[in-house]
């Protein structure tokens, strides 16, 4: 599933910014 790739990028993304809430277009919203 491509979902699931682009929600671990996401997660990578965040962690890299460290604490950042990041607001995808597909609905997803990370703290």
């Amino acid at each position: 599933m491509t979902k699931s790739i682009t929600v671990a990028g996401i997660k990578i993304e965040l962690l890299r910014d460290g604490r950042r809430r990041l607001t995808h277009p597909s609905g997803v919203v990370v703290h």
